[in-house]
């Protein structure tokens, strides 16, 4: 035995040898300063790949050993997200720990010298491919392919064990669009993981996995493209996370993430973001920002967040920029009418009549000539009534939820203008309300507004005008003054950036946004596109060329 295993490493490096001058041709041929080689040992392989794949935890190092006499060990590399681990077991493992049992070196005829033919021989994949420069391996591992690494052997092989069509995706039923995919994130953090890896085939996407709560031992999983996001940012959210791990008994939603690690605990206005569609959550974090994926929820939440993010949809990115910008032009006067229109109507009809045109003026005293109680009253009880209703509709089932919602609208607004309870300009005035807050795309921030207009309702009875720019520079200063992970919470506004303007506030053709937010991302990786991408027409044939 010991004379064998002797002549058989005797011809490993022999058969080695005539492998490195086989393929060192084509290595030099690339002349690529950047190429990383594989070398002969197996532990020297996987730390390769490891540190190219940022040493991310989704990473599946599976050790084995192929009983041939001697035995020979081996290694196959993967990402477990996008793999189908099925696959690894029967089509990988079983195959070369059963099919070349009890073999001896000779009789393979060298191993390792004919390694991918025996690979191809035994395995029942469709493709299995050689590589000699580890980039070009783990480019093939970002798709869903696992590399086997022998020791001895100074190449990867890599081998399809990747998934099928993603079936288990769900439709956004918070972020629906008309034109754009149609798949959202489900409960299962590892399927959420793997749609945004098919998304982001990057070597600088970091994957970290936790377990928050002493007790329920939740998985998180959190995700940044690490030469974009801000490296003091990311410090903060693992550092939050880990505080909660250690001394929170159980984390069982993504709401109890956000109350732990929010920067503004007590505030109306909820300054963190989530959504449940993986384009929106890959655009995210090329943009810098980082997710944090809860096994349980269909939501991932994103931080840093800004204001804008709430006024934006993914189908912006899918429309003419000129529609995608006036819609969002709607959403942002829609913030407005939510906030103020009610309260300018108590305003105006308790003690400012005189701003309005004579005849609009008689016209809502008349209307209002009925009305037992003053303005305020009539607004708040017409408010508060659409406000159970849409409470109500969102607790029934679906297909009768709507139907309970716009009938009781209709039926109660109809019947307390006949019974002169309210005038019909308050009926109007809440129902435009209620229309204009179905423009904000996202119900958590659309809240926080729904609830100012109370508060500006109460100040403009009061003090009239005066009591609605209160609560205009009461509203200012509060979303001013939030933050979120350190990132002011109402840029790029306050504080302005123009640069930034292009894409958070307009949205601005693709070629024109040229950079990532400084508030966001990395400030030594702004630029996410080279200059002269407009398109332009073809020459004519025979112009000057100018």
């Amino acid at each position: 035995m010991k004379k064998l295993k002797k002549r058989s490493r005797k011809s490993l490096h022999k058969a080695c040898e005539g492998y490195i001058n086989q393929n060192h041709a084509e290595s030099l041929s690339n002349e690529d300063a950047s190429l990383i080689g594989f070398t002969l040992s197996l532990k020297e392989n996987i730390d390769i790949i490891k540190s190219l794949l940022s040493h991310s935890d989704d990473i599946i190092i599976r050790h084995f050993k192929i009983p041939t006499i001697p035995s020979i060990e081996g290694a196959i590399v993967f990402i477990k997200s996008i793999v189908d681990l099925k696959l690894v077991e029967s089509n990988i493992l079983a195959p070369l720990m059963l099919g070349l049992k009890d073999q001896s070196s000779e009789e393979l005829g060298y191993f390792h010298a004919n390694i991918k033919a025996l690979l191809e021989e035994n395995l029942s994949s469709h493709s299995i491919e050689s590589y000699n420069d580890a980039k070009a391996a783990v480019l093939e591992a970002l798709g869903g392919n696992g590399i086997i690494f022998v020791d001895g052997f100074p190449a990867g092989i890599t081998v399809a064990i990747g998934k099928g069509s993603n079936k288990e995706s769900a439709e956004p039923q918070t972020e629906r669009v008309v034109k754009g995919p149609q798949q959202g994130f489900v409960e299962d953090s590892s399927v959420n993981l793997a749609m945004i890896r098919r998304r982001i085939k990057s070597t600088d996407l970091v994957i970290r996995e936790f377990q928050l709560g002493k007790e329920t031992k939740s998985n998180i999983v959190v995700a940044y493209l690490k030469t974009i996001a801000e490296p003091a940012i990311v410090d903060e959210v693992l550092n939050r996370l880990d505080d909660v791990g250690r001394n929170v008994d159980g984390i069982t939603s993504t709401g109890g993430i956000e109350d732990y690690i929010t920067d503004n605990p007590l505030s109306l206005f909820q300054a963190d973001f989530s959504t449940e569609r993986p384009d929106r959550a890959s655009a995210m974090l090329l943009e810098g920002r980082i997710a944090i994926i809860y096994d349980g929820s269909p939501f991932v939440l994103m931080a840093p967040s800004i204001v804008a993010d709430f006024f934006s949809t993914s189908e912006d990115y899918y429309l003419n920029f000129y529609f995608a910008t006036f819609n969002r032009l709607i959403r942002y006067f829609g913030a407005l009418v939510v906030m103020f229109l009610p309260a300018i109507y108590v305003a105006v009809t308790t003690y400012h009549q005189e701003m309005l045109p004579t005849r609009l003026a008689l016209t809502l005293a008349g209307t209002r000539s009925g009305v037992p109680y003053p303005a305020y009253f009539e607004a708040l009880f017409m408010e508060m009534a659409f406000e159970a209703l849409r409470e109500a509709g969102i607790r029934l089932p679906t297909h009768i939820g709507q139907a309970v919602s716009i009938v009781g609208a209709l039926i109660i607004g109809q019947s307390a203008v006949e019974a002169g309870l309210v005038s019909p300009a308050v009926v109007i005035i809440v129902a435009t309300t209620a229309i204009f807050s179905f423009t904000i795309p996202f119900s958590n921030f659309s809240l926080g507004l729904r609830l100012t207009r109370f508060i500006n309702m109460t100040l403009a009875a009061l003090l009239g005008i005066y009591g609605i720019i209160a609560g205009f520079l009461f509203i200012g200063l509060t979303l001013s003054s939030l933050r979120s992970f350190g990132v002011p919470f109402m840029a790029p506004f306050a504080p302005t950036n123009l640069q930034d303007m292009r894409d958070y506030f307009l949205r601005l053709p693709q070629w024109a946004i040229k950079k990532r937010s400084s508030h966001v991302a990395n400030k030594q990786n702004l630029t996410k596109k080279q200059d002269h991408l407009k398109p332009q027409p073809p020459m004519e044939e025979g112009g000057d060329g100018h």
